[in-house]
């Protein structure tokens, strides 16, 4: 896959995620993703969408930034299953922790545009190595 559609990817979950913790965990928990429209809440702020814009774009390129396309390492530990699994850690880790520390809210949509990279590339012919 080219960068546009990573990227397209990356920050499309991102903000979706965003979205869904904005609406849901600071207006009413029991409310789930397809019942908050954007002009029902006054929640999704503009933090938030920046932290992830920004990070589904940094995490989306990332993997091709530490192993560039052209070159024979392509596929290499940062495109792995191992990495994956890392990753779904991390990401529920940093989750957590954000509700914490509101910095850490760009590292967890980094994570997410980072995962969603992999899972792109899961899907195509040549997939992601063990």
């Amino acid at each position: 896959m080219n960068r546009k559609v990573h990227i397209v990817i990356g920050v499309f979950v991102s903000i979706l995620i965003a979205y869904w913790i904005d609406g849901t965990f600071y207006q009413d928990p029991w409310v789930t993703l397809p019942f908050i429209l954007p002009w029902e809440t006054n929640y999704f702020s503009f933090s938030t969408m920046v932290y992830a814009i920004i990070g589904g774009i940094i995490g989306s390129i990332l993997p091709d930034v530490i192993e560039p396309p052209d070159h024979y390492t392509h596929r290499g530990f940062f495109h792995s299953v191992s990495m994956m699994r890392f990753l779904l850690g991390a990401l529920i880790v940093s989750f957590l922790i954000a509700f914490y520390e509101t910095w850490v809210w760009s590292v967890f949509y980094v994570i997410v545009g980072y995962v969603m990279h992999l899972l792109a590339d899961g899907t195509t012919p040549m997939g992601l190595p063990d």
